[in-house]
């Protein structure tokens, strides 16, 4: 099985680096903008192996207690040898510097949102697409601007009954918060939701010393 020490010492070069934090198993591109995304290291069951999960989320979700919104397991067999092989700290190296933090550093809110929507479609990244689910996809329409389509998410969200131990949370702040400011056009009042949110999300995760606030794209939008 893997152990913590191989963990350890397969990421402790990277602990000095600006661009990186690490935290346990878990490694975040910083600084954090609007998408925390990473990786993390995972012990599996084999002697030899381990897996590798990459991560993201919106920096401005109002209730989740992780940062990972949304992740994905791979084994990157024909990337690294095993544990055991002289070569493997190299490989680990090459395959992160190469591939997962170039990949991982293309994702932007637009990325997220279902490629059905033609207008933010781009370049295949891993993720892209991902936020499917309305709660998910709601505040990112409304960060990007665009609260035609996140009304259209809220409403969807309308049909979930109130009262639920886990997603009355999610439908306070969605439904009871946001969704009046979208139905009113008051962009001023979603921005500053959001942000409120970002800040709040930011200290929740301890991730605040890391993050770098700036205007979401809605706001780019507003009249000077």
């Amino acid at each position: 099985m893997t152990t913590q020490r191989q963990i350890v010492r397969l990421l402790e070069q990277y602990c000095g680096r600006d661009d990186l934090l690490i935290r346990g198993h878990d490694v975040y591109l910083v600084p954090i903008g609007h998408v925390v995304r990473g990786f993390s290291i995972y012990r599996t069951g084999e002697k030899d192996r381990f897996d590798i999960a990459t991560f993201c989320g919106s920096s401005f979700d109002s209730t989740l207690e992780s940062p990972r919104g949304i992740s994905s397991i791979d084994r990157y067999e024909n990337w690294l040898p095993r544990w055991t092989h002289p070569d493997l700290q190299h490989d680990f190296d090459r395959l992160i510097q190469q591939y997962i933090v170039p990949t991982l550093t293309c994702l932007d809110l637009k990325t997220l949102l279902p490629k059905s929507d033609a207008r933010w479609q781009g370049p295949e990244v891993p993720f892209a697409g991902s936020f499917r689910m309305p709660h998910m996809s709601a505040p990112v329409y409304a960060a990007l601007g665009d609260f035609v389509s996140a009304d259209k998410q809220l409403d969807v969200l309308t049909l979930i009954p109130r009262g639920h131990r886990i997603m009355e949370p999610v439908l306070a702040a969605l439904l009871d918060d946001l969704r009046p400011l979208i139905r009113a056009n008051d962009r001023p009042g979603v921005a500053d939701l959001l942000h409120k949110w970002e800040a709040a999300a930011m200290s929740r995760w301890a991730l605040a010393d890391h993050w770098r606030p700036t205007p979401f794209p809605l706001e780019r939008q507003l009249p000077a």
